[in-house]
């Protein structure tokens, strides 16, 4: 019987034993999968703007060739240098023409960040052209939201009030309906700098002489000429307001003509072009005509 009893005893201390050699292998290989071999994802690649933009950014290419500054940035530090490559695509733009393709960044070991300068021509973008590029990462893992930027890239020349606005316009158009009327010349003789750095007050003579002239010595757009302020704090969007005033008289005894409008300008091919709506006293009817002052 006691054979029999230490016999069982054996048994049931080996089947525990057993039990929990299972159970610390298991414990041992859940804590391998969990804590001893971490998932290590791969280096990607995005662009770090600070933050990050809804839209196409504006690039306004300048005569001195200065770059667009897009920062870059990898999602680990490494302890060598590192080079990721971009490629560049548009449905208008030419590589050559009006940009450079973009060359390889190399990002230098212990850093994760830097900076890709792209670079488009000045002379690519004459007359007021306008191009979107878009710029992505190529051979290399990226992160999805923020894996190419696109640019909206156009001409910008500085505006240089003493140049721009002052002197002779010889080659003015005014156009009413579809005919136009020139050449003719008008005169900036006034220009007061505004309240803050970009914009200003100028005077123009002999402005819309073509189809609304000739004009008598008395007439403000010959005795003081046309009063209007320009502005180009938004590089996108050079403007000019000609707030409503008299603007020649017909010699009939009625009140006035008078105009008022508005327009934009260019420094890069020294033009203004007036959109202006003029009250003919004669007959008390608005009258739409675009006036055009180019060198």
């Amino acid at each position: 019987m006691l054979d029999k009893i230490i016999h069982k005893f054996k048994i049931a201390v080996y089947s525990i034993t057993a039990l929990s050699v299972l159970a610390l292998s298991a414990c041992k290989k859940n804590n391998l999968a969990v804590d001893v071999d971490p998932l290590t994802p791969p280096t990607a690649a995005e662009f770090v703007f600070q933050t990050a933009p809804t839209a196409p950014l504006a690039y306004y290419v300048q005569s001195s060739g200065a770059p667009y500054k897009i920062p870059v940035g990898l999602t680990s530090v490494s302890g060598q240098d590192r080079t990721v490559n971009f490629v560049a695509t548009s449905n208008t733009a030419t590589a050559g023409v009006q940009y450079t393709a973009p060359a390889p960044l190399v990002i230098k070991a212990g850093k994760a960040v830097d900076t890709l300068n792209f670079a488009a021509l000045f002379a690519g973008y004459a007359g007021g052209r306008k191009d979107t590029v878009k710029i992505k990462f190529s051979g290399i893992n990226t992160v999805y939201t923020k894996d190419s930027v696109l640019l909206i890239i156009q001409q910008y020349c500085d505006v240089i009030p003493a140049t721009l606005f002052s002197g002779s316009y010889t080659k003015c158009v005014d156009k009413y309906g579809s005919s136009s009327y020139g050449y003719y010349t008008s005169t900036i003789p006034t220009y007061t700098a505004g309240s803050t750095s970009t914009s200003g007050t100028i005077y123009i003579k002999n402005l819309g002489v073509a189809f609304w002239g000739p004009f008598t010595s008395t007439d403000p757009v010959l005795a003081t000429g046309i009063m209007m302020t320009v502005d180009w704090s938004n590089p996108a969007a050079f403007s000019i307001t000609i707030p409503s005033q008299n603007y020649f008289d017909d010699g009939s005894g009625s009140a006035p003509s008078t105009i008022k409008g508005t327009g934009t300008f260019s420094s890069c091919n020294n033009t203004l072009t007036i959109n202006a709506t003029v009250h003919y006293a004669g007959d008390g009817n608005n009258y739409a005509t675009t006036f055009t002052l180019a060198r």
